[in-house]
Order: structure tokens, then sequence, then C-alpha cells
């Protein structure tokens, strides 16, 4: 019988990636000798790293809405993170996801510093399917956002490399969201819930994309520009009809970012995706 026995598979997988050659802190004979004669050490130093880890984001996520709205009469309580299993912190290294707060604001809540999308500029608004924003921490793909002119397309898309395609662009929104999708193959990939796994919301889209913006100039983050590129990506929303669904992003006149509608069939060579996970 093997000497893990008593680690489960979650905990052979954390012990695995601090083994490794260029791990930042690996494991020493000394810490195995350790972990062999106690194994309940090993579940508790993981339990105080994944505390002390969730407490320094929860208190940056907090710090970024108490600058954001300084001076306004909104105030954003942001909860705790949600904890994430080996594989799907393991995938947010190897698939460029981070993990942000999507506050329940509107549109019109938005801080001053934010750019409302241009909604009206190619739709009629009363037949967009809004979809409010929740409140929730979101895993989102932070791959940069290329033109669709850019030969390289998405750069270091290991994501795309593990679905088996060679590029998003031109790829319609049924096919992402079919019953043997890309989003259910990403969920198998990531570990993520299979049934949260999807696209952004235009809501969510929007948010984030002014969210890296903001945390860019004022937080010296390197997250993609959405706005600026000529290309889109697809959203989950509808529009008018079930075979029709919201693309977002190009930059049309100037205009910090428009939205548009097309067919879901539709395999439009300036049209990409990104995907999103609420946890």
């Amino acid at each position: 019988m093997s000497r893990f026995k008593f680690f489960d598979s979650r905990q052979l997988a954390e012990l695995h990636g601090r083994n490794r050659a260029d791990a930042p802190n690996p494991i020493t004979s000394e810490d195995l000798a350790e972990f062999l004669r106690n194994p309940h050490f090993w579940q508790k130093m993981m339990a105080d790293q994944l505390a002390l880890e969730g407490q320094a984001l929860h208190k940056w996520m907090q710090g970024v809405y108490d600058d954001l709205f300084k001076g306004t009469h909104f105030i954003i309580e942001v909860p705790p993170p949600p904890v994430l299993t080996a594989k799907q912190r393991q995938s947010l290294q190897k698939y460029a996801f981070r993990l942000f707060f999507v506050p329940p604001i509107r549109q019109d809540e938005y801080p001053p510093s934010f750019i409302p999308p241009v909604w009206e500029h190619f739709l009629d608004t009363e037949k967009i399917d809004f979809h409010p924003l929740s409140g929730r921490w979101v895993a989102v793909e932070v791959i940069p956002k290329p033109d669709y002119l850019d030969p390289y397309h998405y750069p270091n898309d290991k994501l795309s490399e593990d679905l088996g395609i060679k590029t998003r662009f031109g790829i319609s929104w049924d096919r992402v969201n079919s019953a043997r999708s890309f989003l259910l193959k990403t969920a198998l990939l990531t570990g993520f819930p299979r049934r949260s796994v999807r696209l952004p919301t235009a809501e969510e889209w929007c948010f984030l994309s002014n969210l890296f913006h903001w945390l860019n100039a004022h937080r010296d983050e390197k997250l993609p520009n959405l706005w600026n590129s000529k290309g889109w990506e697809w959203v989950e929303n509808s529009y008018d009809v079930n075979d029709v669904s919201l693309i977002i992003g190009d930059c049309h006149r100037e205009l910090s970012f428009t939205v548009n509608a097309l067919k879901r069939f539709d395999t439009l060579g300036s049209v990409a995706f990104r995907v999103l996970c609420p946890l």
C-alpha cells in the first residue's frame, strides 16, 4: 500500500505542486517526514494557507470598492471569496482566470470614473434581455482581447489549445453553448461547476471592462483593455428573439464600446468569446 494512503486527491495535487523544481516554496524531506507522521498536519497547513490567501483577496477587493465609491452614498460590502479546490486554483494560473467580486449595482450607479456602454447605437433597448448584476464572486478569463485582424489572435491561449481550437474568432454562439460545447469542456478542464460556466452577460462584461481599466490605472495591474480593439465577443443576453444574442466590444466611431446583436448560428470572423463562472 502506498505510504501516501492518508492523502486525498486534493492534498496530493498540492503536494505535487509544491514539489516541482520551480516551486517557490518546495517541500523538503523534513516536511515530508512530518506529513507522514501526522497526515492531519498537511490538511491544517493547507487550510491555514487558503484562509490567509482568501483574507488577502477579500481585503484587496474591499479596498478597491472603498476607493471607487469614495465620495458617493454607495457602500459596497464585499463578502469573503469562495474557497477553491486545488484543481480550480491551478486553473486560474494555467488558463488566465482571476477572481473578482461583481457588486449588485445598476448602470446608473456606476462609479463616477466608469464609462457606460452604448446600448442604443445599434439596438432597440426594449428588445434586450437585460441581466442585472447579482452580486457574486466570479472567475473570469483575463486573456487580452486582440484585434480580429491580428494574425496571432488571442495570445498565450492555453484554454483554446486544450479545447482543440486554433482561434476563438469565427465561432458561433450555438457552438460555444451546444450540448458538447466548449463551456462544458472548460468546466471539465478547470474544475469549475458545470452548470455555472458560461459566457459573461453584457452587464458583467461592461462592469468588468471598466473595473479592469480602473485597476490598470490605479493599482498598476496588467489586465486586458476590452475596449481597445476592433473585435467583438459573444455575451449571454438574448435580443428580441431566441436565436439572436448580443455581441459587445467593438470601438465604433471612438465610442468606448458598443453593443450589437447577431444570429446565434453566425460565424463572423470578428466575433470571439471569453468564459466566466459565478462562484
